[in-house]
């Protein structure tokens, strides 16, 4: 893969959080998913704190412990609060700006 395909994945993600009437939780959930599909070496061509901040993405959208889907998207988002969905999706906006900023995004 390539860090092109970083950049799709991270536009898809950011056109989860601007499609539909859903929660911004659902949509994070959505969002999570395009961004699950990226593997460490995808970022190998790309700034470290890149991949720092996607590792931290992976981390903050799968963080729940509890339940029987313990660890996954929708079991994260289903406990999120506003505040936090605010955050994350802030910083998924702001991944895929630098990525765009380097030449790497979609639009």
């Amino acid at each position: 893969m390539s860090r092109h395909y970083v950049g799709e994945k991270f536009w898809a993600a950011v056109y989860s959080l601007n499609a539909g009437p859903r929660s911004l939780q659902r949509k994070l959930s959505s969002a999570g998913q395009e961004l699950h599909l990226l593997k460490p070496e995808d970022f190998k061509d790309l700034p470290q704190p890149i991949l720092k901040a996607w590792e931290k993405l992976k981390f903050d959208l799968t963080a729940d412990m509890r339940g029987s889907y313990e660890g996954s998207l929708d079991s994260t988002a289903d406990t999120m609060s506003d505040e936090t969905a605010e955050r994350i999706a802030s910083e998924i906006r702001r991944i895929y700006d630098e990525l765009k900023a380097l030449g790497f995004g979609l639009d």
